[in-house]
This record gives C-alpha cells, structure tokens and sequence, in this order.
C-alpha cells in the first residue's frame, strides 16, 4: 500500500490544498517549506463560535493557496484576499470549537468584511489564527479513548478499521479514534450546495454503524497521530511512500457489550444490596443491545447513593442515569434534553437538528426561575411529528455534536393531545413532564426507588 493523495486544510471547514509532501506535527498535517502553515490553524467564527459547511456549505467555495508568508484566498465574485502568518494579531478573543473554549488571536475589521461580504451576513464574522507558542494546545493522547462495542451485523469491514501502529515514510502514527461522518461530507464541494437526501451519509449508515460505541453517525476513516508527541514534529511523508501496518486490533468489529453478569459483579464490590441485573435489548430481530441496564436494589436505601451520586461507578468509568425513566413511553412530539452545555445557542442547536432530524419544529433553551434567567442544560425540542420523538426516547439520549444527552419526555402538544384522544384505538392518558415536574418527582421518589435505570 502506498500514500496516494495528501491534502492540507489550514482553514477549518474551508477548502483544502494538495500538496505532494507533508510534515507530520502534533498539531497534524504542516507545510515542510513553512510549518507555521498547517492543518486548522485559522478558524472563521461567528459571535466567537465556530462555523461549518454545516451550517454554510457555501464555505466550501472558500480555497486557499500556500504563498510566501501565508495564505492567499479566493472565493466566487471575491477580490483576492491575503491572509499573513505573520507579524500575528495582536486581539485576544475567546471562541469555541464544537464546545472546547479556545483562546484565538483575531485579524482585524477588513479581513471581518471580506467574510461577511461572501456570506451576505451583518453578524459579527471573524477570522482567527491559534498561536502554539502563546496558547496551551491539547495533544491528541487527551482525546478520548472510545470505547470497543458493537453489533457485528450489517457491517462492512475496511481493513484501516483496525490499523493501531503505522509507520509511513519519516513518520510514526498510532491510532486514536475512528472518523465518525458528520453530515459535511453532504456538501458538494465544486458547488458549495448539500445533497438534498443527505447522501453519502444516509449510505453510509446503512453499513458502517457502531451504535452502542458511536451512536447515529458513519465510521469512515481513521484519526492517527503521532507516538511521540513529545516532539513537535515526526517526520515527512510523501506521495507513493508505502504504508506499513505495525499493529491491528483485528477484534474492532466483534460484539463486545458488558454482559449483565460483568455488570453485576463490578457493582457489588462498589455497591451493597444489588439484587437483579438486566440489560434491556431492542425488539428487532437481532435483539440489538440497548444502552440501558436496568439494576434493582433490596431496598431504597442503598439505591439512594446511586441518585444522589447522579452516576455509577465500574471501575474507572462512570456510567449515569437517565432522570426518571417511565415503564410505558409517552407518545410526544415534545422532548426534554439534559446536559446541553449553556454555550450552545438555541438558533445554532437547531440547525444541527434539521440536518438529522427535518421535522424540527422549536427548540427553547429553559432559563432558571430567578432574576438571573440564565440559561440551564435542558433544551426544549418540539417535533412536527411523535416519530422522531419517539425514536429518540426509545433510545434515551440524542447526540449534539460530540456529546451524547439524555432525553425525557415532555407533555404533548394540542394539537397531539386532541389526536389522540380522538382516536379510538388510543388509550393516551396525558402526563405532564416539565421541569419542576421532574425535580419533584426525583425527590419524592427518592425514598422509595428500588430500581435505577443506567447509561451504559
């Protein structure tokens, strides 16, 4: 096997730059002639968080080129923009990526217009540049370790999937984590235009899902990075520089869920007075695993450090619980989601959410009930349809960005409630679930509860 195409992507969710060699940094993929260049070193933000072709798939239409100290943009009925890596900027600005606050050195107000000018926006449109010198930056052995757990049905195997050690050219790579396909790939990258039937991404789930490690999104690729990140560089590689597998993890695939009685015995050296074990499994024809184990306790009492804590503890890993979780699921077109950090605008949130699910109707970030009115981690989410609803609390959590959150239910809309009470075939009986609702019920209960129901 030999390297066959090497690309430099300087600008986050921009266009990238063939390049016929590259240096291998801690920070990825650098310019030998001039490492200051490298992989997603510049960002285009708006109001301090970062933008996508997600959100702008008219991004894609954005191409640098490498010139003599730095970068030099064009874009469709765009002047030619140039873009310095040095002297840097000198305005410090706080941004986020996804919901990692970064620190990012801001260029100044012609550099703003040329990017609000393309995008036909009056919002607040920076371009920022990070400084390794001046900023801590993560080594990529922080990032998480995932873990190995899957269904081994409908699921094409690639040999990169189980890759750990490989060397290439000067450079020695290790695995990090598998490449988990957003929607961008959707973003046809000559027009700048999404697919409107999300492909490939809907292809992609068909056959290459590892929902309990991954949840709804394609693996397609592997991360790599460096085995000594100590260094700031590694070595070079080159196009038609063979590849060679040190070591695999030729298991990746295989099933490996907790089995109840691991789970049992891992919580009764944590735990007093666990009396029954059981993993709940979906009613398909594969009995597929859920996320949710189930765990009985003799008597509240002991349940009661468990609620308190707001987790379960197996060895290193916590596992958390769900809130209150109903025998029967209500049918809802309205949901209540947990643990959404604060930083994430509702506008923002719900632009993700159309690109999965188009039938998104409101999404209302819930403010505290003091003076303050700041924002909390539940998120409102209102459905034009219960399906997705439904699908969802089936699940018990949705996944935003990188995060996986927990999901209750809420009352139904009207519009539902009268539908349903219609219906002669529907025994519905509406039973509200909002905040103050969840909260009480949580610390009657709490004295009685002998069975929890956790995230694993």
């Amino acid at each position: 096997m030999q390297v066959q195409e090497l690309l430099i992507y300087p600008i986050k969710s921009c266009g990238g730059v063939r390049v016929q060699e590259a240096l291998v940094t801690r920070y990825g993929l650098a310019l030998p002639s001039d490492p200051r260049i490298y992989d997603r070193r510049w960002m285009i933000v708006k109001d301090g968080r970062h933008l996508s072709q997600r959100v702008l798939p008219s991004m894609a239409l954005i191409q640098p080129s490498f010139v003599e100290n730095g970068l030099l943009l064009r874009a469709p009925n765009m002047p030619d923009l140039l873009i310095p890596v040095s002297p840097l900027p000198k305005e410090i600005v706080h941004c986020h990526c996804w919901d990692e606050p970064i620190l990012g050195l801001r260029y100044d107000d012609t550099i703003s217009h040329w990017f609000r000018r393309l995008f036909q926006s009056n919002d607040q449109i920076d371009l920022v540049i990070f400084d390794e010198k001046q900023f801590q930056t993560r080594s990529s052995k922080n990032k998480p370790d995932f873990p190995n757990a899957a269904e081994d049905h409908h699921v094409a195997v690639y040999h990169d999937d189980c890759w750990r050690d490989v060397h290439i050219g000067e450079a020695k790579l290790r695995w990090i984590s598998p490449s988990l396909r957003c929607l961008l790939p959707t973003v046809d990258q000559e027009t700048g235009i999404k697919d409107p039937n999300q492909e490939p991404w809907k292809t992609l789930r068909n056959y290459r899902l590892k929902p309990d490690a991954y949840g709804i999104k394609a693996l397609l690729g592997i991360y790599l990075g460096q085995i000594n990140d100590s260094k700031i560089a590694s070595g070079t590689i080159h196009i038609g520089d063979s590849i060679h597998v040190i070591k695999q993890e030729l298991g990746f695939w295989q099933k490996n869920e907790i089995s109840e009685n691991e789970i049992r015995k891992k919580l009764l050296k944590n735990y007093q007075g666990v009396k029954h074990v059981q993993r709940w499994y979906y009613r398909d024809e594969f009995k597929s695993p859920k996320k949710f184990v189930e765990v009985d306790f003799t008597s509240p009492k002991y349940a009661a450090r468990f609620l308190d804590d707001g987790f379960i503890g197996l060895g290193n890993l916590r596992y958390c619980q769900s809130e209150i979780v109903t025998e029967e699921l209500q049918v809802t077109d309205k949901i209540l989601v947990h643990d959404v950090l604060t930083n994430i605008n509702a506008d923002d949130l719900r632009e993700e959410l159309l690109n999965i699910y188009p039938d998104v109707k409101h999404v209302k970030r819930w403010q505290s009930r003091d003076e303050s009115k700041a924002p909390t981690k539940r998120v409102q989410i209102d459905f034009d349809l219960s399906e997705n609803a439904k699908t969802i609390l089936q699940n018990g959590f949705i996944d935003i960005g990188q995060f996986r959150c927990p999901a209750t239910a809420l009352k139904p809309s009207g519009r539902l409630q009268r539908k349903l009470k219609n219906s002669s075939r529907s025994d519905y009986k509406p039973q509200i679930f909002n905040e103050r609702a969840i909260q009480q019920m949580f610390e009657e209960q709490k004295t009685t509860i002998e069975r929890v129901y956790a995230l694993f």
